[in-house]
């Protein structure tokens, strides 16, 4: 359950990935995560970002140990919404990272 309350975030809290900018302190969270908020990412500390893969395991067991579906909803909403329109590809990570070309992300994208 702590790992799952860690990993809710509000939307706007997302690493910045732009790489060419640096920040004066070095990290910059204010990248939005998605559409709707609060939203369940990969890690606090991490690249605080919705991977498709870790849906797998991150929506089972926040709503089993803390009985919340809304952010499980936002998170796969998130990766839904960014379905290729042109190709049909499945997203492996929402905003900002919005990487595609991961069969195995992929799939974990059709299971969530």
């Amino acid at each position: 359950a702590y790992t799952a309350q860690t990993n809710t975030v509000p939307i706007h809290t997302g690493h910045q990935v732009d790489l060419f900018v640096p920040s004066a302190s070095g990290w910059l969270n204010n990248a939005t995560l998605g559409s709707a908020g609060p939203i369940i990412v990969d890690g606090a500390q991490c690249d605080r970002a919705v991977w498709s893969g870790d849906m797998s395991i991150a929506v089972p067991t926040q709503i089993v140990s803390t009985f919340d579906l809304i952010t499980p909803k936002n998170a796969l909403g998130t990766i839904s919404a960014a379905i290729n329109s042109k190709t049909g590809a499945l997203p492996e990570s929402g905003p900002p990272l919005s990487q595609l070309c991961s069969d195995t992300y992929h799939s974990h994208t059709l299971i969530g």
